[in-house]
């Protein structure tokens, strides 16, 4: 097996660190001489997509693509995956984003597990879901309008500035329910050819594989990257102050709480349209569109993961009776 490392340098726990990286991963395999590697820091947006494409089109032994970045970064790594004639080929992520959105469903406890290169290297894969959207795949989550217009200018305000990243996340959510801004827009949303939207405006339409977003958010309780399909959480117009009052049970998954507020449907296969042009995040990555459509490809990632996580063993976040409590031990 081929192991490749792609590196982003602009990666929050990169940033500074390349040089570091680089040797720890050298050291390893000089004494592990039985592996071979190569390393790539990319270069510019998207540069990941077609080197590991290539690479791995091209590898006549299976490969393993260690990813050391974010979200951004995994997802074009995906991109440069799915669906290549090679299919032993497996990823490997390493928590060095801003925020960890899949390997947060594995549990916080575990995410050491997933900071060792011996580890990575010598363990085993699960298979993963994916999501196509026209020609490329989300693998964490969609979100549409309001909390992808905040995810939008959270990732520039912890490009820019030295604040939190749980404030960045937060204020630009704040500003957009205070302004008014947040419900102003009509969505229709299918879910297997059915319409559920209804007659009426939702501050945001959020399409999850997994239950997790930002830094510390698992507001889809029922998503799971592994049981082939998608779920759709529809977040109503209400007021200002009862908008705010709602942020704190939807981003722990209390949606049950509030069925009034929040809708939930599953399915394979999601259109959402309107007539203005839409705000969506896909893995982060911004687009503008006014009709998409999403569609679950079942086990289409060999995902690695590390000796010690059992995936049958659902993380604690969903077997809580208060459901979703973040930080909970």
């Amino acid at each position: 097996m081929k192991h490749l490392f792609i590196i982003n340098p602009g990666a929050e726990k990169v940033k500074g660190r390349v040089a570091e990286i680089t040797d720890e991963i050298v050291s390893f395999f000089i004494e592990n001489p039985q592996h071979s590697y190569d390393i790539h820091v990319t270069r510019w947006n998207r540069d990941a997509t077609g080197f590991v494409r290539r690479y791995v089109t091209e590898a006549e032994t299976p490969v393993r693509v260690h990813c050391f970045g974010g979200s951004g970064t995994l997802f074009e790594i995906t991109n440069g995956v799915v669906g290549v004639k090679n299919t032993e080929v497996s990823v490997a992520m390493y928590p060095m984003g801003t925020s960890g959105e899949l390997l947060f469903y594995f549990g916080t406890e575990n995410l050491h597990l997933f900071r060792s290169i011996k580890n990575q290297v010598e363990a085993g894969t699960t298979p993963l879901d994916t999501f196509r959207v026209g020609n490329i795949h989300g693998i964490s989550h969609s979100l549409i309008g309001m909390e992808a217009r905040s995810s939008r200018e959270s990732t520039r305000l912890i490009e820019s500035t030295l604040l939190p990243a749980n404030f960045c996340y937060v204020f630009p959510a704040i500003v957009e329910v205070l302004s008014g801004r947040a419900c102003t827009q009509k969505y229709t949303v299918e879910v297997d050819g059915v319409v559920v939207s209804g007659d009426c405006k939702y501050a945001s339409v959020n399409i999850f594989n997994g239950p997790c977003y930002g830094k510390n958010m698992f507001p889809a309780i029922d998503a799971h990257p592994n049981d082939g399909k998608l779920d759709v959480y529809l977040l109503c117009n209400m007021p200002p102050f009862k908008m705010l009052a709602t942020v704190s049970p939807y981003t722990k998954g209390k949606y049950r709480k509030i069925p009034e507020r929040i809708k939930h449907f599953s399915g394979k296969k999601i259109k959402v349209s309107s007539d203005e042009v839409m705000c969506v995040s896909l893995d982060g990555e911004i687009f503008y569109e006014t009709e998409i459509e999403y569609e679950i490809v079942p086990a289409s990632v060999n995902f690695v993961l590390p000796a010690g996580i059992d995936i049958k063993k659902l993380p604690r976040i969903y077997n809580h009776p208060e459901e979703g409590l973040i930080g909970d031990k």
